[in-house]
């Protein structure tokens, strides 16, 4: 490869710009790729006219986690577009940052065989005691292990954190090195940073507050991280002006780099992650900033856009310029008719609190006032984490009690509540969620005029979905009947197909026939495409179905469905019908392979489905990924303690999402053939004293006391909390493959034909 041939580019996408095109149309007329006028400057057409017979473009956009839903649809779009043109995208997928279109889009990439794709890696052990000792000559034992334990291996945080040491000169470098992103998933559900990267930022900063002149120095930091940690190098100079040894030191001190484009930017996208915390959480800070922005607004305020103003305004007190610039997004809100219905712009998320507080002493502004609180609720559930919906739902709950408008609206805080119970059940905690659920249907007995219907019916529902979770049929079934009664009163076409689709999950693994009219009517009701969501799940689950009950199932025709199923979910960011659709299509592979001993496949889809459960914080499928890996673990005839730890895994998961109450037996959960699984494992390889300690553990409608182990009689053996007589008679039925907990007959299910396990689908 000869790269005097080659011509290199990079485009950074910030977190408020969001796109790249007018930087990359710059380089391609740059460089002559591209001369004729577009009408259409995107980026499709942008590459349709390039030309260049000698010479290639090479370009990195970076930062690709802060782009639109629109841009990677761009980026989709150039499969087979022919050009002198390589594009390499890097996006940080520690999910620290990125939305649900990001994450669809970079599995979509994996899926997408014209992609090629690249995992950056940590260190090993090893590998990261080299790197230290080659950065600092003569590192003490006690700071390499320091280094080391911090670190988890991690180029970025060794990096750091040797820079700090230099910074106090506690160490003497030798090879200074580049920093690096890498993907990091021990922290897949923070949106900030790890903590040892935070206290690495902090006694970093705390050094620098210990400089002469460090004030303005910081109000620089804050400046920039206002302005999406990037400034163009003019306003940078003009800022310091006679004060340019100041900037010098904070490239010295590596907070701060020279950027593309005549720019200055933080160090890394972590640092500025840091100092944008640290100016969100000091009142103080944000009206130093303020004050400084607006007496300087003749070149900084050009780089602000309308909300930023707003924000500024308001940090400032100056409430009338913040309502004037937030009107846009004030008409916006007032305009949703239904936020659960209605395309948001997420973008809004971290100015609704300004919002709310900008008009929350205004008696004529209450129904803006509740849609700017569901809309946070909503944002945050559906594009970021459930974890994050229940902070926003509690943040929202306190907020009521304060605002004088809202604190007797009981409607807007049944909404909230009923919310807030959908947020613990996409997290899987389910306690929490039922709890939340008969506080609301207990105020809805004492005073149903209280409450909405639509709410009514979410409650209903989602007690329905979790006695479904808890094994009780009859439960479960009478509340999916009473919201089906309230969908028919609304006369409400999307909420039938919700209540169709619950009540074939209640008869799922005992009543086949049941559960397919179920789906077939829902289908039927949602022809006309009124929601693709809806009926994308609903054919998910009747191939499900099919799978589980049919002993005939055409395996080829199921996974060509799985498979174009898994590409409607993934192009329009169905979270959960992706996972359910990788479970799908693991099954299916399994099924094909397995008989000539192929499982590469298999759990190929197996770790993306367990990934991408963990990319959009949504646990209720995990579990079943591992009970199909252990199948085929034993099939491998791996170590049974590797096996072991592959069940216990399953075993783990359940206990955190209260599945290892099995309610009423009636089997309408996959749960019960999991835990009957693990069962089936302890008891082929003699693991006998943990079968009785595990299933006694396993509680349900008259046993609702596990054993503690703690018992001091000799004669207990463990198995206080169910008879001797009961374990022995699971053990037995372990052998003879019989489901451990209910009375279903077991021939039903789908199996393995090897091992005789039970195959997991819902």
């Amino acid at each position: 490869m000869n790269y005097q041939d080659y011509d290199f580019g990079v485009v950074t996408i910030g977190s408020k710009k969001k796109t790249a095109t007018d930087e990359i149309e710059n380089f391609l007329r740059k460089k002559n790729y591209l001369t004729a006028p577009l009408a259409n400057p995107s980026l499709p057409a942008m590459l349709q006219n390039c030309h260049n017979d000698y010479r290639r473009a090479v370009l990195l956009i970076d930062d690709c986690h802060n782009a639109t839903k629109d841009f990677f649809e761009e980026l989709q779009s150039l499969i087979g577009v022919a050009a002198p043109v390589t594009i390499i995208l890097c996006g940080r997928t520690d999910y620290s940052a990125g939305d649900s279109h990001f994450f669809s889009f970079a599995q979509w990439c994996i899926e997408n065989e014209c992609v090629r794709g690249w995992q950056l890696q940590g260190f090993t052990p090893k590998e990261t005691e080299r790197f230290v000792c080659a950065l600092i000559h003569g590192v003490p034992g006690i700071v390499l292990e320091k280094i080391c334990s911090m670190s988890q291996n991690n180029p970025l945080y060794i990096v750091q954190f040797i820079e700090y040491m230099l910074e106090t000169n506690l160490a003497v470098i030798v090879n200074r090195s580049t920093v690096g992103i890498t993907n990091v998933s021990t922290f897949s559900v923070k949106r900030y940073l790890p903590d040892g990267v935070h206290e690495i930022y902090q006694k970093r900063l705390d050094y620098l507050l210990s400089l002469e002149d460090s004030a303005d120095m910081c109000d620089f930091l804050s400046i920039l991280s206002f302005f999406d940690g990037k400034l163009p190098t003019s306003l940078v100079f003009r800022f310091f002006d006679e004060r340019m040894p100041l900037f010098t030191l904070l490239l010295k001190h590596r907070f701060i780099r020279y950027g593309d484009h005549h720019s200055v930017m933080f160090i890394h996208e972590s640092m500025y992650l840091f100092f944008r915390k640290r100016l969100e959480k000091q009142k103080k800070l944000q009206r130093i900033l303020a004050a400084l922005l607006f007496s300087n607004a003749d070149y900084f305020l050009s780089e602000a856009n309308q909300v930023e103003k707003g924000k500024l305004a308001y940090w400032n007190k100056n409430f009338p310029m913040a309502i004037d610039c937030f009107a846009e997004t004030v008409n916006t809100l007032r305009s949703i008719p239904n936020c659960s219905s209605f395309d948001i712009d997420i973008e809004i998320y971290g100015y609704l609190d300004i919002i709310f507080l900008l008009y929350s002493r205004k008696k004529a502004q209450k129904e803006l006032l509740k849609k700017v609180i569901l809309a946070k609720i909503y944002i945050a559930l559906h594009y970021f984490t459930p974890v994050q919906a229940i902070q926003d739902c509690d943040n929202a709950l306190a907020l009521l009690q304060t605002t004088a408008i809202l604190s007797e609206d009981q409607e807007i805080q049944h909404t909230i509540l009923e919310q807030k119970a959908h947020s613990f059940i996409n997290a899987g905690q389910l306690r929490d969620a039922e709890l939340v659920l008969h506080n609301i249907q207990a105020g809805w007995l004492l005073n149903p005029r209280e409450y909405d219907d639509k709410t009514v019916f979410d409650m209903f529902d989602r007690l329905s979905g979790i006695y479904i979770k808890y094994n009780s049929q009859h439960i479960a079934g009478h509340y999916n009947q009473l919201s089906y009664q309230v969908a028919s009163r609304l006369e409400d076409k999307n909420l039938l197909a919700i209540s169709h689709l619950t009540s074939s999950k209640v008869y799922f693994y005992n009543n086949f026939a049941r559960a397919k009219n179920s789906l077939h009517e829902l289908i039927e009701l949602l022809r006309d495409g009124s929601s693709e969501r809806i009926r994308c799940s609903a054919l998910l689950s009747l191939h499900m179905l099919e799978a589980l009950h049919n002993p005939q199932c055409d395996w080829a025709r199921t996974t060509e469905e799985a498979a174009r199923l898994l590409r409607m979910a993934v192009n329009n960011s169905y979270a959960s019908s992706i996972i359910r659709a990788y479970m799908l299509l693991a099954v299916c592979y399994f099924k094909t392979y397995a008989p000539s001993e192929e499982y590469g496949l298999s759990l190929e889809i197996i770790s993306k489905g367990i990934d991408f459960s963990i990319r959009f914080g949504i646990p209720t499928y995990i579990w079943q990924f591992y009970n199909l890996q252990g199948i085929i673990q034993i099939r491998q005839n791996l170590s049974p303690d590797e096996i072991l730890r592959n069940f216990e895994t399953v075993y783990a998961l359940l206990t955190r999402q209260n599945l290892l109450f099995l309610g009423n037996y009636d089997l309408c959960y996959g749960n019960v053939l999991a835990l009957s699984n693990y069962g089936f494992f302890l008891r082929d390889f003699s693991f006998e004293n943990r079968f009785y300690e595990k299933m006694s553990q396993i509680t349900y409608l008259g046993n609702t006391s596990p054993c503690d182990f703690n018992c001091a009689k000799p004669s207990c053996g463990f198995i206080c909390s169910n008879s001797t007589e009961e374990l022995k008679q699971k053990y037995a039925k372990a052998e003879k493959r019989e489901v451990l907990f209910s009375n279903q007959p077991s021939s039903v299910f789908l199996r393995d034909d090897r091992t005789k396990f039970f195959i997991v689908l819902s």
